[in-house]
């Protein structure tokens, strides 16, 4: 995502298998897949974090998805926020 950003949402001339809105829809099934097969250990705030992450990235998706790259950046920044908060507290 951040590649399609910097190449202004267009595929990036070393990356030209890159459609940003393509790649913000990945972001979103994974996150909805990561939800559905949950392992039991993981609470309600995970969850609720996971599903909070899904709407962001279908967020992007749709704003990417009808041109808007002006409205892009607010989802994609609170996306990478809202990974590394997640990542620190339960992966890393």
């Amino acid at each position: 995502m951040k590649f399609c950003q910097t190449a202004g949402w267009h595929a990036p001339a070393d990356h030209p298998d890159l459609v940003a809105h393509q790649e913000a829809l990945m972001v979103k099934e994974g996150l909805h897949e990561v939800g559905r097969r949950l392992a039991d250990g993981y609470d309600d705030r995970f969850v609720e974090r996971l599903r909070n992450s899904e709407s962001l990235a279908g967020q992007l998706e749709q704003a990417l998805r009808t041109g808007d790259v002006e409205r892009a950046a607010r989802p994609l920044q609170a996306l990478d926020q809202a990974c590394t908060r997640c990542h620190v507290e339960y992966r890393n």
